[in-house]
């Protein structure tokens, strides 16, 4: 069982929820491989190429993202906010992702998470949202948007992440009350 998180920040709160993120996916045996997106990251050029190749003509940490995709079983995206909208870059790099490996998303479980401060995760959560339905992913989302205010406020999207990765890997039923209480917000 593997994820991909990918981080939007280098700031403590964003890097510090990754960190904690990948330590807590570990101790749960899940391996984690992290990407920590540039501030430079290019945005889709609308070439389509990467349509033919699977791979971006931009040779950037986007290509090597896809690749780690083909083993990840679940995606988790740690973003800041800026206007209500995820980090520009961030968005360039999903959206280029998505481009290049939407065939080996889909189906497979992805999060959303936010470093901010107010009440825009939930606008923040339904941007990003929309790469995620465009490549078939299930995604695990909360009313009002996962929004870290300090590190720890990752454990619960990470829990929940795990979990469904952890049942959608074994096989076992995911139907029982329990569990459908626990993942109350999985669209």
């Amino acid at each position: 069982m593997k994820v991909l998180l990918i981080c939007g920040s280098d700031q403590p709160v964003s890097a510090g929820a990754a960190d904690k993120a990948a330590a807590f996916f570990t101790a749960q045996g899940i391996a984690c491989d992290t990407v920590f997106v540039q501030p430079e990251t290019k945005g889709c050029t609308g070439c389509g190429k990467c349509w033919k190749k699977r791979s971006c003509v931009i040779d950037d940490e986007v290509n090597r993202a896809a690749e780690m995709l083909k083993d990840a079983e679940g995606l988790m995206v740690v973003s800041p906010v800026y206007y209500g909208e995820p980090d520009r870059c961030v968005l360039n790099f999903i959206e280029r992702l998505m481009h290049c490996g939407a065939d080996l998303c889909a189906f497979k479980p992805a999060v959303p998470v936010f470093s901010l401060r107010g009440t825009s995760a939930a606008k923040a959560q339904a941007r990003m949202n929309e790469y995620f339905a465009y490549a078939d992913m299930t995604v695990i989302t909360h009313k009002n948007g996962y929004a870290l205010k300090r590190e720890d406020d990752i454990l619960v999207p990470a829990q929940r992440l795990a979990r469904l990765v952890m049942v959608l890997h074994t096989g076992n039923g995911c139907t029982e009350p329990e569990y459908i209480r626990e993942l109350d917000y999985v669209r």
